[in-house]
């Protein structure tokens, strides 16, 4: 184990092997803020050795350790109430006593001065009262940042706990991090349970990534006064984030819905009220992060509460529907039918104003405003960034999808059935018009501000599978499993044949999970099960050996060697975590209609059972699926109601 995370509700430690904080991204982690880094652990003058670290539970660390010829135990753990705790046992059988200390620093860093920004000179004002000290910093924020240090016994001087331990005894240190305005949101304390696994196969390799997305999932639940979120990621991603954390709640929709609900009620608080061209901020629209660092709050960056998404919106729509059907909870969205019609009339007002939702990069913001965000995300064929304003074809797919599911709510959202119908079956027609390359058989990347096509070949067309918005399916599969996007272990986010193609960049040629995930739902929902299967299989090979599913991951050929790693993925990250459930549901094709669950499954051929837990209005189920000969059988029980298409 070279670097250990534990994490509970947006705090989060990183670690080395030893448990001390010795790398630039190491630390102890809240609201955006580096609170400690450069943690370190000295017995006797040395530096001990690690004999084992396990983590006990996502938010729980273990680590024996030696130094000399005496052996610790040493803990770390994330409480209830965010603080971490550090403590140093030493056991009985050893009758020396040794010299201990714990060297610190306390930062109070932003999340971006971590990740390289211009780091601001602080004055941090410290107070030690006893065994016991407060660390306390005024930003330029205006809000007030406090770490208070409780040490059980020893000297406590600032940045630094030296005591004597003798056999049996213990040190026991609590870092308690607190702000003067946490968001209104926010729930502390907040109780530390882990979810129920709710998939489990006869096998290994997929057992294997499903126990190691839990550990995920756990770790980046977020809990709210509406009920747990899903941060997007750790490091870097510990925040509300529109687009991940809607993606990451719609895969794991059929087994942990109250994600999808808490989902849908904070983001409809986030949600877009007035015209702020900084923020990129708009009525109706979703956000597409929201941070609480002090940078942000200061306004040196725009991630406050910053807007520049355009797809955030249509997919929150969808979600909403997606919810409803599996749980007919009306009561739970009309809490939020207001917001749900802002959200569909901003969709409109965007096809309004060119025909498709697009967007327009702004200084300061992002330059792609798609999942594909970076610089360079969007290219044309020769290799250059994509014109302003940008229509990006998923994009047009998920509006054309949340104006169908919109249609589903209209006497929820007081708009008008007919209508909203009308609207999407004609963003459909001019989509596959508009978008198809003939030439190619294939569509276009994105349309530019001239209305000329991308023909760059990528991933993002294949997500207008899952919106039902491709009428061209087969030659769109067909693309999709050619080798200049399929690499043997996923889809690449572009064609190996691309100018712009880096196998090892963020977007132009790497494999991303969750993006497979999404095309494999789609996959799934269109029929083609023998692609669903082989996906999600190839998928599963590469997360066992990754262990587990990091952001992405090289777009090399498989040639029978194992997935390469691109170091800058963050990992956990939660979409990444969530497509584990996703690609399960893509490859049984479970479906709901009128509250009946469904399947059509079509198992990998490395799987002969699959055993579901699901929650269906308000009830649980359970479903088992089992190779028979040629057949798949599929057996229902619990309070749900089934059918096998």
């Amino acid at each position: 184990m070279s670097e250990s995370i534990i994490s509970h509700s947006g705090f989060f430690s990183i670690s080395d092997s030893l448990g001390d904080f010795s790398k630039p991204n190491h630390g102890f982690f809240g609201w955006d803020t580096r609170f400690i880094s450069d943690l370190k652990l000295k017995i006797n003058g040395q530096k001990p050795i690690t004999l084992n670290a396990r983590n006990i539970t996502p938010w729980r660390l273990t680590l024996w350790i030696k130094a000399g010829n005496s052996i610790f135990l040493r803990k770390k753990s994330i409480e209830e109430d965010g603080s971490l705790v550090e403590s140093i046992f030493y056991p009985s059988f050893n009758m020396k006593s040794v010299d201990l200390i714990l060297l610190f620093n306390v930062g109070f860093e932003s999340i971006f001065e971590v990740r390289g920004a211009r780091p601001l000179a602080r004055r941090i004002e410290f107070l030690k009262r006893g065994n016991s000290g407060i660390y306390r910093y005024v930003g330029i924020d205006c809000l007030t940042r406090i770490l208070e240090v409780k040490v059980s016994e020893g000297n406590f001087e600032k940045n630094m706990v030296k005591t004597c331990l003798k056999p049996g005894d213990e040190l026991s240190v609590r870092f308690s991090p607190k702000i003067s305005r946490i968001p209104e949101y926010a729930k502390i304390p907040a109780r530390r349970s882990a979810l129920i696994q709710a998939a489990k196969t006869d096998n290994s390799i997929i057992n294997y990534v499903i126990h190691k997305s839990m550990v995920d999932i756990n770790m980046l639940t977020f809990h709210t006064v509406y009920g747990p979120i899903f941060l997007a990621g750790i490091p870097n991603f510990a925040c509300v984030f529109g687009r991940d954390s809607i993606l990451s709640a719609l895969y794991t929709l059929p087994y942990y819905p109250e994600y999808a609900l808490g989902t849908l009620k904070l983001l409809s608080k986030l949600q877009g009220k007035e015209l702020n061209k900084d923020r990129e901020e708009e009525p109706g629209k979703i956000p597409h992060e929201v941070r609480v660092d002090e940078l942000s709050l200061a306004g040196k960056t725009v991630f406050s509460q910053y807007y520049g998404t355009v797809d955030a919106t249509p997919l929150y729509v969808m979600l909403a529907g997606e919810y409803l059907r599996w749980t007919g909870d009306f009561k739970g969205l009309k809490d939020i039918a207001y917001n749900l019609r802002k959200a569909v009339e901003w969709i409109l007002e965007k096809i309004d104003e060119r025909g498709y939702v697009t967007y327009t990069s702004k200084p300061g913001g992002l330059a792609n405003q798609g999942w594909k965000d970076s610089a360079e995300g969007v290219p044309y064929e020769d290799g250059t960034p994509v014109k302003n304003p940008v229509a990006l074809v998923e994009v047009q797919g998920y509006a054309y999808a949340a104006l169908k599911d919109a249609s589903e709510l209209a006497d929820l959202i007081g708009m008008d059935e007919n209508h909203l119908r009308a609207r999407a079956r004609s963003l459909l027609e001019r989509l596959n018009k508009d978008f198809w390359i003939e030439e190619l058989k294939f569509y276009a990347l994105a349309l530019d501000g001239d209305y000329k096509p991308s023909k760059a070949l990528a991933s993002n067309q294949g997500h207008l599978l899952y919106a039902d918005a491709a009428l061209r399916k087969v030659e769109l599969v067909n693309i999709l499993f050619d080798n200049r996007l399929y690499s043997g272990w996923g889809i690449r986010t572009l064609s190996s044949e691309e100018a712009a193609y880096n196998p090892f960049s963020y977007h132009n040629g790497s494999v991303w999970p969750h993006d497979n995930a999404f095309i494999a739902l789609g996959l799934g929902r269109q029929g083609f099960t023998e692609e669903t299967a082989k996906l999600a299989m190839d998928l599963f090979e590469a997360g066992y050996l990754l262990e587990g599913f990091p952001e992405l991951f090289s777009g090399l050929p498989r040639l029978d060697s194992s997935p390469c790693p691109v170091p800058i993925a963050n990992k956990p990250q939660a979409w990444s975590a969530a497509s584990t459930y996703a690609f399960i549901s893509a490859f049984t094709a479970l479906n709901i209609e009128n509250g009946v669950v469904s399947a059509s499954p079509v198992l990998p051929r490395e799987v002969d059972y699959v055993k579901l837990r699901v929650k269906v209005y308000g009830n649980e189920g359970f479903l088992e699926f089992r190779r028979k000969g040629e057949s798949i059988i599929v057996q229902a029980s619990g309070d749900i109601k089934f059918e096998l298409c």
